[in-house]
C-alpha cells in the first residue's frame, strides 16, 4: 500500500500563536501563609479579545477555589456630564420586567449617580433594569473594542449609536472607531431571575505586533474581594482590593504530560506508531485511510470517523492528541473529536483548557460523567490519555450481567476517572449497544485534531467472555 504524507505548516506550540497562552504556577500569599496556586490563561472565543485567566487556589483539591479574571479590558473613564468635572455615571433604576429594554416608556423607581456601572442600587434580586448615562473620555483617535459581560442582557451606545448588543449570560464585544474627546455613552441592563452581573470594559486596538509584549491589565472578583493585577508573557501578579486580601504571584510553566512519548510494552498492539519526523505512521490498523498524515509522524482528523480493524475487550490504552488553536470558536466547536472505547463509550477530546470540568468538556465520559479535576493543557500542546477499561460481562445466555467500567483514566498524568461504571453507551457511537468486544473509534467533528502514539494492551485473554 502506498501512503502519501501531506506537508502542512504546523505551529510548534501555543506560544507561537499567543505569547500569554499557557499555565502559570506559583503561590497565593495570604495572612502570613502561602498556598500553591495556578492560573490558565486561555482564549475566550467568539469576537472577544482572547485573554482570560482562571485562578485555582490549592489546585490539587478537587473542585478547589476557582474564579475568573478577565484581562486586557480596562474600566472606562466616565463622567456624569460633558464638562468632565464629576467622575461616574447617572443611573435610572426600574422595577419589573425590562427585558425589552424600552426604558423610555417607563418611569424609573429611583435615580442617582454611581462611580461606575454598578447594580448595587437595585432594590430587588430579580426583575429590574438600569439605564446608565454619561460621557466617556477617549484619549486618542483610534479603534476601540468595547466589552459587555452581563447576566442578563445589556446594550451599549456611544453618541446614540449602538456599539454592543448582549442578549444575556455571556461576554460580547464590538469595535468602534472614535475621535479623541468626550462622547455620550448609554448602557442599559435588564435582570430577570437568578444571578445578576454587569461589567463594561474597553481596549484600544492596535495592529502593532510589539503591543503583544506590553503589560496587560487583569481585573475580576473572587474569594470575596476584587482583584487587580498585570500579566506579562512570563508572569502573572494579582493583588486584592485590601492588602489583607493577599496576592497571587505566578510564573509561566511549560507543563507537559509525564507519559508523553510513552513507549509501548512488548505485549502492546501498536495502532499508530510514534514515527520519526518526516516518516509517516502506518494506517494499516485503521478502516479509514483518508485521515491526513503529517510530517511530524501524527495523523490529523480527515473526512468521516475512523476505527480500528481489531476489536478489544479488557484493555489498557495509551494515546496522544493535540487540539488546534481556534480562538474564534467556542464550546463544542473548538478542537472537537472523541475517543470511543469499544466504539461505544466516548472520552471527549476538546479544547477545554481553562474551563471547569463538565459532562461535555475534555476528559468527560461524554454526557455520563465529568472529569474529577481539570487536567487539560493548552491547544497546540500534545496531551495524553492513559486508560484501564473493563469490558461489559454477559452470562451464558448473552444477557448483560455487569456494566463496563473505566477502572482508571489519566489525562496528562492526573487521575480524572476511577472505577466509573458506565451504564449507557454515549452519543454518536456504534449503534449496537454493550458488546463483549469492540474497536477503538475516533470521531470526526470538523476540527483538525491530531493523534499519535496509540497502542493497546489486552489485559485478559478474551476479555469480556461470558465466563469471566
Amino acid at each position: 500500500m502506498t501512503v502519501f504524507m501531506v506537508s502542512v505548516a504546523v505551529a510548534e506550540g501555543p506560544r507561537d500563536v499567543d505569547p500569554y497562552l499557557g499555565v502559570y504556577e506559583g503561590v497565593y500569599e495570604h495572612d502570613g501563609k502561602t498556598v500553591k496556586a495556578e492560573a490558565m490563561v486561555t482564549t475566550l472565543g467568539s469576537n472577544v479579545v482572547p485573554y482570560r485567566g482562571f485562578v485555582l487556589v490549592d489546585p490539587e483539591r478537587i473542585g478547589g477555589n476557582r474564579f475568573v479574571i478577565s484581562s486586557m479590558f480596562h474600566d472606562l473613564e466616565v463622567y456624569t456630564s460633558q464638562d468632565g468635572t464629576q467622575k461616574g455615571v447617572n443611573y435610572a433604576y426600574y422595577d419589573g420586567d425590562s427585558s425589552k429594554m424600552d426604558f423610555d416608556e417607563h418611569t424609573p423607581a429611583k435615580t442617582g449617580i454611581v462611580p461606575y456601572f454598578s447594580l448595587e442600587p437595585a432594590a430587588s434580586p430579580s426583575w429590574f433594569g438600569f439605564k446608565f448615562t454619561g460621557f466617556v473620555k477617549i484619549p486618542a483617535t483610534a479603534r476601540y473594542r468595547f466589552l459587555l459581560a452581563s447576566d442578563d442582557g445589556s446594550r451599549l451606545l456611544i453618541d446614540g449609536k449602538p456599539v454592543v448588543e448582549n442578549p444575556g449570560c455571556r461576554d460580547v464585544s464590538s469595535v468602534a472607531e472614535l475621535e479623541a474627546g468626550l462622547h455620550a455613552i448609554t448602557v442599559t441592563y435588564f435582570q430577570m431571575e437568578a444571578a445578576s452581573s454587569l461589567w463594561v470594559g474597553v481596549l484600544k486596538e492596535s495592529g502593532e505586533s510589539e503591543e503583544k509584549e506590553q503589560r496587560t491589565v487583569l481585573m475580576g472578583e473572587g474569594l470575596k474581594t476584587v482583584w487587580r493585577g498585570s500579566l506579562l508573557p512570563d508572569q502573572l501578579v494579582l493583588t486584592g482590593k485590601d492588602p489583607k486580601d493577599g496576592r497571587f504571584v505566578l510564573e509561566y510553566k511549560d507543563r507537559q504530560s509525564p507519559t508523553l512519548g510513552l513507549k509501548p510494552p512488548a505485549d502492546a498492539i501498536v495502532l499508530l506508531g510514534m514515527a520519526s519526523y518526516g516518516v509517516p505512521p502506518s494506517l494499516d490498523e485503521w478502516t479509514n485511510k483518508t485521515w491526513t498524515l503529517l510530517p511530524d509522524g501524527s495523523m490529523q482528523v480527515g473526512k468521516k470517523d475512523t476505527r480500528t480493524i481489531r476489536e478489544f475487550g479488557d484493555q489498557r490504552i495509551h494515546l496522544e492528541f493535540m487540539c488546534p488553536f481556534e480562538p474564534e470558536k467556542i464550546g463544542q466547536g473548538r478542537g472537537n473529536s472523541g475517543v470511543y472505547v469499544q466504539g461505544s463509550y466516548e472520552l471527549q477530546v476538546l479544547d477545554s483548557f481553562g474551563f471547569e470540568p463538565a459532562r461535555t468538556t475534555c476528559g468527560a465520559v461524554y454526557y455520563v460523567e465529568p472529569a474529577l479535576r481539570s487536567a487539560c493543557l493548552p491547544p497546540l500542546t500534545w496531551q495524553t490519555y492513559d486508560v484501564i477499561f473493563r469490558a461489559p460481562r454477559f452470562n451464558a445466555e448473552g444477557t448483560l450481567v455487569k456494566h463496563p467500567v473505566f477502572e482508571r483514566v489519566e489525562q496528562n498524568g492526573r487521575v480524572i476517572h476511577e472505577n466509573l461504571e458506565v451504564k449507557t453507551c454515549t452519543h454518536a457511537g456504534m449503534p449496537k449497544g454493550h458488546t463483549k468486544l469492540g474497536p477503538l473509534w475516533m470521531q470526526e467533528h470538523g476540527n483538525p485534531v491530531r493523534y499519535r502514539n496509540i497502542w493497546i494492551v489486552p489485559l485478559e485473554a478474551g476479555g469480556g467472555r461470558s465466563d469471566q
